[in-house]
């Protein structure tokens, strides 16, 4: 066995994550669903679904997922079809009557982590000042350093990323996604 997938259904169950790296550590673990199920949040929120989706994928990320895929790309209008009714958010919905494709905002979030963050890259030890702010880091192979970092407070907010002795200010809006790289 090469590794395992994994998905959640209630809360940040990281500590799960290290401890099957604990245990197994020459297994990849995958993520194999991050949708957001409409009983339980407002399909009309995208923004704070979007951030939901990131804090999960960057908790994800910084506690030994080594990839992800989501069988949960284009659902319907309603966020189905779903046998169960657990209607969820995706990053297209399609409107059958209408015959139109929706762009919902947690695909725009995923791109910052399939942007900058290239197969093969290493993470790097991160810490955080609170716990309204989510950051990953990533040394990708070419030595480019690159960041995500998510403000997940109401508040603008003044962000520093400290590396080697020099230090980088990021200003960020309220309920906010930023991504970067740095070139040493």
């Amino acid at each position: 066995m090469a590794g395992a997938a994994f998905h959640w259904y209630s809360g940040d169950h990281f500590e799960a994550l290290d401890l099957v790296r604990k245990c197994f550590p020459d297994k990849k673990l995958i993520l194999s669903e991050s949708c957001l199920e409409f009983g339980k949040y407002d399909k009309e929120d995208q923004l704070i679904n979007a951030e939901r989706l990131a804090h999960d994928m960057i908790g994800n990320l910084n506690h030994g997922m080594v990839g992800f895929y989501d069988w949960n790309i284009l659902l319907n209008e309603e966020g189905g079809p779903n046998h169960t009714g657990n209607f969820c958010d995706a990053p297209y919905l399609y409107h059958r009557d209408k015959k139109e494709l929706m762009q919902r905002r947690c695909l725009r979030y995923y791109w910052h982590f399939m942007h900058f963050i290239r197969s093969g890259a290493v993470r790097l030890a991160t810490t955080r000042y609170t716990d309204k702010m989510d950051l990953t880091a990533w040394k990708n192979t070419d030595g480019e350093i690159v960041f995500v970092l998510v403000n997940g407070s109401g508040q603008k907010t003044k962000n520093y990323l400290r590396l080697a002795g020099e230090v980088f200010a990021i200003e960020m809006e309220p309920h906010s996604i930023v991504s970067g790289r740095i070139q040493r």
